[in-house]
């Protein structure tokens, strides 16, 4: 029963850092493909789109445009606190983009004339 107590031990924080890697690490490869420019222009674009909850999701893309060095130094330091805070704010930056409602199936937004875009299926 002893061996089992620290097997057990030794092997439950082991899982518990490799999830906390993993999410690291897609933090690391989506803050990678981050444009500031970008996400400012969308910023602009989706203040004055409809269905768009603005004040609720804008402060996550402020807070990735002036943060994001700051948040890829936290993710490439060993503070885990700091690595955590910043993997909630490049999950907190991508809930606020796919919350665009011109992302949704059927908004009649998917063609230049405003029609609906065919489906895949």
């Amino acid at each position: 029963m002893k061996r089992l107590s620290i097997a057990l031990f030794l092997f439950i924080p082991a899982a518990l850092c490799a999830a906390d890697a993993a999410a690291v690490r897609r933090a690391k490869e989506q803050l990678n493909l981050f444009k500031p420019e970008a996400a400012r222009r969308v910023l602009a674009d989706m203040k004055n789109t409809k269905g768009y909850d603005y004040a609720k999701w804008s402060p996550a893309i402020e807070r990735l445009i002036a943060g994001a060095e700051q948040i890829k130094a936290d993710l490439d330091g060993r503070d885990a606190a700091k690595q955590d805070a910043a993997v909630a704010a490049v999950e907190a930056y991508r809930k606020a983009m796919l919350a665009n409602p011109l992302l949704r199936s059927g908004s009649g937004h998917g063609r230049p004339d405003g029609g609906e875009t065919p489906s895949r299926r």
